[in-house]
C-alpha cells in the first residue's frame, strides 16, 4: 500500500526532504548556539588610578578574541572597597578585591592579581631606620580607609600610643604638600611595587624641594609578628635599590609587609540581594 510520502508528486517530495533537512540542520546549529553561547560575568574594579580595571579589560579582551565561553563585563567601581560592596550586594559575579577588605576575609580566589606591599617613607631628616625607632612622628596615611585595616595591624604589634606616633589620612594630591609643610614626617601607602608607581612616590618628595635625595624607606622590622595576628598580610622584603639604583636605596633588602590582590567570587553566605 503506497505511504502518503510516496503518492506525493516527485517535486514535493523533493521540497518536504528539503525543509524537513533544513529544520533538522537548523534545529541543530540552534541548540548548538544556545549551548555554547559566552556566558557573561560582570566584573566590579576599583583603584585610583585604574589600574585594576585596565587589567581585568585586558583579561577581557583575550577571552572575546580567543573565542572563549567565558567573557567578562568590567565595571569600574571607584575604590576597591565600594567593588567589594559590589560583590556582596549581588550586584557582580566577580570583583577584585584585597584580601584585607573588611568583611571578606574568609571570600574565595580564583585569580592573583598582584600584590600590594606596605611601604612608609619618610624624609631623608628623619633618623629612625624602622618603624620602632619612630617617636614623635605622624605619618600620612595615602588611600585613608582603605589603609585602616593597615594601620589597624600595625597597631596591635608597635607601642604607638607610648612613641606619640599618630596616623593621618591624606589625599594623594595633597602629599606632597602635607610633608613639605611638615604636617607629616613620613607616608604610608599600600601599592604594588611597579615603575608607575615608585615614580609617583619619587615625584612626591621631588616636589618636597629635595631633589637631591630619595625617600626614606622605613623598615617593618616586626613584619613577622604583625602577619601572626594579621593574617591576610605576609612578610615581605622589599628588594635593594627599589626606590633608586645608584646609590642603591634601600641600600639592603628591607622588610615590610605585603597583601594580595585577587579576583574573588562571593561566598553564599555574605550575599545580599
Amino acid at each position: 500500500m503506497p505511504t502518503l510520502v510516496t503518492d506525493l508528486p516527485r517535486w514535493l517530495r523533493i521540497v518536504v526532504v528539503g525543509v524537513a533537512t533544513t529544520a533538522i540542520i537548523g534545529g541543530g546549529w540552534f541548540i548548538y548556539r544556545h549551548f555554547t553561547r559566552p556566558v557573561i560575568l560582570t566584573v566590579a574594579t576599583g583603584s585610583s588610578d585604574g589600574e585594576a580595571q585596565l587589567l581585568t579589560s585586558t583579561i577581557s579582551a583575550r577571552l572575546t578574541a580567543s573565542g572563549a565561553l567565558v567573557r567578562l563585563k568590567v565595571v569600574n567601581a571607584g575604590t576597591s572597597a565600594e567593588a567589594a560592596d559590589m560583590l556582596t550586594r549581588g550586584r557582580a559575579d566577580l570583583a577584585v578585591i584585597r584580601a584585607d577588605t573588611g568583611g571578606l576575609s574568609d571570600a574565595r580566589s580564583v585569580l592573583l592579581v598582584t600584590h600590594g606591599v606596605v611601604l612608609i617613607v619618610a624624609s631623608s631628616t628623619v633618623s629612625a631606620e624602622g618603624l620602632g625607632d619612630l617617636h614623635n612622628t605622624t605619618i600620612g596615611v595615602i588611600g585613608g580607609q582603605a589603609n585602616r585595616t593597615v594601620v589597624e595591624a600595625l597597631k596591635q604589634v608597635y607601642q604607638f600610643d607610648r612613641a606619640k606616633v599618630s596616623f593621618q589620612n591624606v589625599f594623594v594630591a595633597e602629599a606632597a604638600a602635607a610633608l613639605s609643610s611638615g604636617k607629616v614626617h613620613a607616608l604610608l601607602a599600600v601599592v604594588p611595587l611597579t615603575e608607575n608607581y615608585l615614580a609617583k612616590i619619587r615625584e612626591m618628595f621631588q616636589q618636597n624641594g629635595a631633589k637631591a635625595s630619595a625617600p626614606k624607606p622605613i623598615e617593618i622590622e616586626s613584619a613577622g609578628a604583625v602577619a601572626n595576628v594579621a593574617q591576610y598580610y605576609e612578610s615581605y622584603d622589599i628588594p635593594k635599590g627599589t626606590l633608586r639604583g645608584a646609590p642603591p636605596v634601600p641600600p639592603d633588602d628591607l622588610t615590610s609587609l605585603r597583601v594580595s590582590f585577587c579576583l574573588s567570587p562571593p561566598n553564599p553566605s555574605m550575599r545580599t540581594r
